[in-house]
């Protein structure tokens, strides 16, 4: 999947405007670069095997055991990680949805079964995986939904991937809620709450048995000095890093109510994620034009199961970026 992810930036000149990685852009980061700049003497030196003092920092924040908690390069380590210490169960994965896990699954040689509803869940499943708000359609699942399929499928664990909980508005579950439900693994990301996509860093918390099992699979020093300083930066200045998310949700109607406006599907979102279809045109296509002509970026989502040539994938940034791409898009539309 190392090609399949959507911030490719690095592929393009000139990309002045990011809507493809579902990141908020506009934290300041200058106090953190700043502490990060006193401990770069670290980087001559081994990490941490396991980043200890984060995960009792994590436990501490949110009132939970140090041994309920483990913190990961990324909230990818921990798909993999799960998926290892799972090995060659069946798993049903709701889609469509981030690639990783069923990449991970295979890798770790599992049966999977993809669908695109929580609907009529095989007997034989022993793990599953969603997302919420979900990567590429911005959806949750309802919290009591959740909570009562969880409690009704104890031979299932649930894997739940909360990398966007905080871009929505709508209710979910606690990791205080988490700890205390026996065939559940909640994966939370530092990476997209902090705006730090080229630290990778991430954790998963759960139930002192589930976590024990999973935290033999983990490879040491996976996450190196640097982001585990800023883990702990991070988890003492939360003031300085609050998201806007009732301004977010809030445009994401804004924006979703022009495209649709010029022929362009919008699926409903719960977060600042919007999934587009095209009519007739290819996303590729529209992504390239953007990308070359305008320094924009959007996510062609066709490797998304379900999904086809004509969709693509953006996360609202502001009224003046939207506004930007907005008007690129007419221009490629010839409106």
């Amino acid at each position: 999947m190392i090609r399949g992810h959507g911030d490719d930036g690095w592929s393009y000149k000139d990309i002045r405007l990011n809507f493809s990685s579902n990141i908020y852009t506009k934290f300041d980061h200058s106090g953190l670069k700043q502490y990060l700049s006193l401990h770069l003497k670290d980087i001559t030196h081994y990490p941490r095997p396991r980043a200890i003092p984060l995960e009792e920092k994590i436990a501490q924040n949110h009132g939970l055991n140090s041994q309920e908690v483990i913190v990961t390069a990324g909230v990818t380590e921990s798909i993999y990680m799960i998926a290892r210490a799972y090995s060659e169960s069946h798993s049903f994965i709701l889609s469509p949805t981030f690639k990783e896990y069923e990449d991970a699954c295979l890798l770790s040689h599992h049966r999977v079964t993809i669908r695109e509803t929580l609907d009529d869940i095989p007997e034989y499943i022993e793990l599953l995986w969603l997302c919420s708000p979900n990567n590429p359609t911005g959806q949750c699942v309802e919290k009591k939904d959740l909570l009562e399929r969880i409690k009704n499928h104890p031979n299932i664990l649930f894997v739940l991937d909360a990398s966007y909980s905080f871009y929505t508005l709508q209710e979910q579950i606690t990791l205080h809620e988490a700890v205390k439900i026996p065939n559940l693994i909640v994966l939370h990301s530092m990476t997209k709450r902090y705006g730090i996509p080229g630290l990778r860093l991430g954790y998963m918390v759960g139930n002192i048995p589930l976590i024990e099992c999973v935290r033999k699979y983990q490879i040491p020093w996976t996450v190196n000095s640097l982001a585990q300083e800023a883990g702990l930066y991070l988890e003492d200045n939360k003031k300085d890093y609050l998201l806007p998310k009732e301004e977010l949700n809030k445009e994401a109607r804004r924006v979703s109510k022009i495209l649709e406006s010029l022929g362009i599907k919008v699926y409903p979102t719960s977060c600042h994620i919007l999934l587009c279809q095209l009519r007739e045109e290819k996303a590729l296509e529209l992504k390239e034009y953007l990308a070359q002509k305008h320094g924009i970026l959007i996510r062609e989502a066709s490797n998304f199961d379900f999904l086809s040539k004509r969709h693509f994938r953006i996360a609202v940034q502001g009224v003046k970026e939207d506004n930007i791409l907005i008007d690129a898009i007419k221009l490629w539309l010839k409106i």
